[in-house]
């Protein structure tokens, strides 16, 4: 196959444009994009607070799925974890954007019950070491329900204080 040298092509268009004509270009995949020298009177957009919003949600995603794939009972070989994350069509991705707030709050609601379940399994640890504290008392023949009064000594025998 022959290797051919790359032309460079310059878009201009609206800024409310961009992402749209970014994503279709992307989604060809017959350019690739390179922001480079760009005209000093032109000004680039600061993407850098969605972009730390977009990896918040998207690590959030993740979390949530290996939660779900720990408790899953379809286990995978050790060579899975190589394959990486399956390709979607534009189909799925529009779909994908559309919920995307379900998604982020189903991954949440996951998170939430993970964080549960820690406390409730910290809490049973606790319960369980209280018990076998008890345990040796368990052995002594008292009852229970028997309200120990102080006692006084008398001259010639024992009495309970009223």
């Amino acid at each position: 196959m022959a290797v051919l040298q790359m032309q460079r092509i310059s878009i201009c268009a609206m800024k409310k444009n961009r992402k749209a004509i970014l994503e279709e270009l992307q989604s060809l995949g017959v350019l690739e994009i390179d922001a480079a020298e760009l005209d000093p009177e032109l000004k680039t957009m600061d993407t850098m607070n969605a972009r730390l919003i977009f990896e918040k949600n998207a690590s959030l995603c993740d979390q949530a799925i290996e939660i779900l794939d720990e408790f899953s009972k379809e286990k995978q070989s050790m060579l899975a974890s190589l394959a990486g994350k399956p390709l979607i069509g534009r189909k799925q991705e529009e779909e994908a954007i559309r919920d995307q707030e379900e998604i982020l709050r189903t991954a949440r609601e996951i998170q939430g019950y993970r964080k549960k379940l820690t406390e409730n399994s910290a809490a049973a640890v606790k319960l369980e070491q209280q018990e076998a504290a008890l345990a040796p008392w368990l052995k002594l023949d008292i009852p229970m329900n028997h309200s120990l009064k102080p006692l006084t000594f008398g001259k010639s025998q024992m009495t309970p204080v009223s």
